[in-house]
């Protein structure tokens, strides 16, 4: 029963292939943040709140 739920290998990477493996996972990762960046930065210009680039002081 046990070794039914082990898995075959000790790293979801894929040894045949691991640096591919890295780079989609990393990419994936990075995709998701901008989006979640996307999204909260689209409510910020909806509110009408500045991010502080457009005030310059002198």
């Amino acid at each position: 029963m046990r070794d039914a739920l082990m898995l075959d290998r000790a790293t979801p990477l894929d040894p045949s292939r691991p640096a591919q493996d890295l780079l989609e996972d990393l990419l994936d990762g990075i995709r998701g943040c901008w989006l979640l960046y996307g999204e909260y930065a689209d409510e910020l210009d909806d509110s009408g709140l500045s991010d502080g680039a457009d005030d310059e002081e002198v």
